[in-house]
């Protein structure tokens, strides 16, 4: 998915990729379009291994934005794969919640927050049950002035940006 995030800026969210093509973990990518014969990729974040997901993965609605000025907030739901499980290369989930960004237009950058609400997987954590409880595509998010509302598993929870 592409998102414009302030003049001449798009806020890319999709996976990762081998040169082999082999899929890797979510990427989000800043990118300045403003001239669009030179577009350019400014910033980059890279979350987790083969398997770590986003709600953006089963619906468009799965991400946040929200621009005051020349700052969008980004909220987007993420689920973390990060534990190598077999030597083929499976994954399981490391951890879930609520990774924050903001974009500057004015300064064309990408500024990562803590991530909020943070589900730990592993150890005593019955990882059916958690996937069951905490569906990552049906994650959301909302903003509202200083405020993010996250929707997970039956539960809102809330906090300040």
């Amino acid at each position: 998915y592409l998102f414009p995030v302030g003049e001449g800026l798009l806020l890319g969210v999709g996976k990762d990729a081998s040169s082999e093509g082999l899929v890797g973990g979510v990427k989000l990518a800043l990118f300045d379009v403003a001239d669009p014969a030179r577009p350019r990729e400014i910033a980059t974040r890279l979350y987790g291994q083969r398997g770590s997901v986003t709600p953006l993965d089963a619906s468009r609605h799965g991400i946040n934005l929200f621009t005051q000025g020349d700052i969008t907030r980004v909220a987007l739901p993420l689920r973390i794969n990060e534990t190598a499980t077999t030597p083929r290369g499976a994954y399981e989930p490391t951890r879930q919640g609520l990774a924050r960004f903001e974009v500057s237009a004015s300064a064309r950058t990408l500024t990562d927050k803590p991530m909020l609400f943070t589900m730990e997987f592993g150890g005593s954590t019955n990882p059916q049950t958690a996937y069951g409880a905490l569906d990552i595509g049906q994650a959301r998010s909302v903003q509202i002035e200083g405020q993010v509302f996250y929707l997970s598993g039956g539960a809102l929870q809330g906090a300040a940006w």
